[in-house]
């Protein structure tokens, strides 16, 4: 297993693991997240709770797939679609002149640049990721792949985090 296939599968399964938790800690977590939805005018209502348990579901199924080395390939595939999916559904509210939030997380945040950066960075690291699997002929040393994969979790969790890290600093 090379850094950057450790890399990969620690900050996408932690995203996607932090994005599940974030809409599914609470009931009210999960109907915030379910009335966002409102903001794809296509959905009608009675099928935004079904949606919000797919979301989840396919979030979660991301965190399994990356965590066995036979299933990473598809965890990729599968954490590359979703966000090209994500990103492209919030940017046809935007395009149609809506106003797009994000409860990625489970909090509210506007939709905006940061969130596409992210989502577009989350996607080349999953795209990065399948020929990092190919191109690891040597495993790295168990103590480093541990260091580096503690340091993928908190790197990735202080950048979900970041404007309530700055709003801290503030």
């Amino acid at each position: 297993m090379s850094y950057l296939e450790i890399v990969c599968r620690v900050t996408l399964g932690v995203t996607f693991l932090a994005a599940a938790v974030g809409k599914a800690r609470d009931r009210s977590a999960f109907q915030a997240f379910t009335d966002s939805l409102r903001m794809f005018e296509r959905l009608p209502a009675r099928l935004r709770p079904a949606a919000g348990v797919a979301t989840i579901a396919v979030e979660l199924s991301i965190v399994a797939l990356l965590v066995w080395r036979t299933t990473v390939p598809a965890g990729l595939v599968l954490a590359a679609v979703t966000l090209v999916v994500f990103t492209a559904a919030m940017a046809s509210v935007e395009r149609r002149g809506g106003h797009a939030t994000c409860r990625c997380f489970g909090g509210s945040d506007e939709w905006g640049r940061s969130q596409v950066v992210r989502n577009l960075l989350l996607t080349v690291l999953a795209l990065l990721g399948l020929p990092a699997l190919a191109l690891a002929p040597v495993a790295a040393p168990l103590a480093a792949a541990a260091l580096t994969a503690v340091i993928a979790a908190t790197a990735t969790l202080a950048l979900l985090h970041v404007k309530d890290i700055a709003y801290v600093f503030r």
